[in-house]
């Protein structure tokens, strides 16, 4: 008798303790449902700015949620809506992105054969630009590399993106800028003199670059330069039009 109470008080706690959450997740796929309705009307009405707008809230949800379905979805929207607007460098990044989830996606494939084509430059062939690399919740790692002639200037910046960010915003933010001599398709960073062990390693390959970060960069908790990032840009001269991409708006 006293083990069934116990396991009834003990059902019931759960049941507290789990309802809260669930109703958290169902107001997620109502939110998600919406964005992606307001999404989709503003396309047909071409109000392009309004549809990123929705599908970037879409896809934030999602993520919250879990819902990979969900956000491959919004990925593809948000692709589509950049390129519409005529903004290639984001469109580029968020087909890639909806391609690394869904490799055999013809349409997005499509989609980013005419966002280069768009951005057609003969500097392609050399380093300079920007590189993005996802962080999550709509933030993305940015590397820019601008040339010049007694070096490249290499500018990072990096987030972590916690259940969290909604309330606090970004965990953890790193970024460091500095100049390196680009050998081949290999450039070494080094920290300041208040970082001296810190290296970054950037190794450039087809429209993309790949960082390995070894030693304390100064970096805030869990924030690390490594991994893939894409290439946006092949020069420097749109930054400005593009300087808030990292961030999403609210």
């Amino acid at each position: 008798m006293i083990r069934m109470k116990t396991c009834c008080v003990q059902g019931f706690l759960l049941v507290v303790i789990m309802m809260p959450l669930l109703a958290q997740r169902y107001r997620r796929c109502g939110a998600i449902k919406q964005f992606h309705r307001l999404g989709e009307s503003s396309l047909k009405q071409h109000h392009y700015q309004r549809a990123i707008s929705a599908f970037t809230r879409e896809e934030q949800y999602a993520e919250d949620n879990g819902d990979i379905t969900a956000v491959s979805a919004a990925c593809a929207k948000l692709a589509t809506a950049y390129f519409l607007a005529k903004q290639y460098p984001q469109s580029i990044a968020w087909v890639r992105l909806a391609l690394a989830r869904d490799p055999d996606a013809t349409d997005l494939k499509a989609v980013l054969m005419r966002d280069y084509r768009a951005l057609r430059s003969s500097t392609w062939r050399k380093h300079g630009g920007m590189y993005a690399q996802y962080a999550g919740r709509g933030f993305w790692n940015i590397l820019r590399v601008r040339p010049g002639p007694r070096g490249s200037t290499f500018s990072l910046s990096l987030y972590r993106i916690l259940p969290g960010w909604r309330k606090f915003g970004p965990s953890a933010i790193g970024d460091i800028s500095s100049r390196a001599q680009i050998h081949g398709d290999k450039a070494i960073i080094h920290g300041d003199a208040e970082f001296p062990g810190c290296t970054i390693v950037v190794r450039f390959a087809h429209r993309g670059a790949k960082l390995a970060q070894s030693g304390n960069c100064g970096f805030g908790y869990g924030v690390a330069a490594r991994g893939d990032f894409w290439r946006l840009l092949p020069t420097t001269s749109q930054w400005a039009a593009i300087q808030r991409f990292a961030v999403p708006r609210d």
